[in-house]
């Protein structure tokens, strides 16, 4: 008979277990109530999802999504709880906090660039700014998002004029391989 290694211990466990790590880490933050409802939607729609499936990379890496997508909520979290309340006097709000939400949390959910996480929450961010925002513009947003890499929105970054970084600078990061496949 095999004896189980720790190796094996560690993947069997599940999310089930590792998240009140995550849960704890979020209740120590101090954000609105909006930004939290936001963040609750966000934990709820996750955890049933993924609650018996065996951690390994994707899990890992939508933990890592959750907690950047998290991290930006907080960092705008007035922005988010003024906005919520004007959608609130337009009867707007609960689309943002369930459909909408539901868009921006697939994206983060299958995202493999963390650093494009930014972006989706930015994006919902700036939908809730948007005058009788429709669900095919939020949708066609997240789809358009999740096609681009990384590389594809630094270079469309470049067109704008408040944006810092340039096209040779962006190219400085891409090496000559890479660069070749691009062309």
């Amino acid at each position: 008979v095999r004896s189980r290694g720790l190796g094996d211990v560690y993947k069997r466990q599940t999310l089930g277990e590792i998240l009140p790590e995550v849960v704890k880490q979020i209740s120590e933050m101090v954000v609105s109530e909006a930004t939290a409802s936001i963040i609750c939607e966000i934990l709820g729609a996750v955890f049933p999802r993924i609650n018996n499936i065996r951690l390994g990379w994707k899990q890992n890496r939508l933990e890592r999504n959750i907690k950047k997508a998290i991290e930006v909520l907080q960092k705008n979290d007035s922005l988010i709880e003024a906005q919520l309340e004007v959608l609130e006097k337009n009867n707007q709000d609960q689309m943002f906090r369930t459909k909408y939400c539901e868009m921006m949390l697939d994206t983060i959910y299958d995202e493999i660039q963390e650093s494009k996480v930014k972006y989706g929450i930015n994006g919902f961010i700036n939908l809730m700014c948007i005058e009788n925002p429709n669900e095919d513009m939020t949708l066609m947003f997240f789809k358009t998002l999740t096609e681009l890499s990384d590389l594809d929105i630094r270079v469309l970054k470049c067109f704008s004029y408040e944006h810092e970084e340039n096209y040779y600078s962006v190219m400085q990061d891409v090496d000559t391989v890479s660069y070749t496949h691009l062309r």
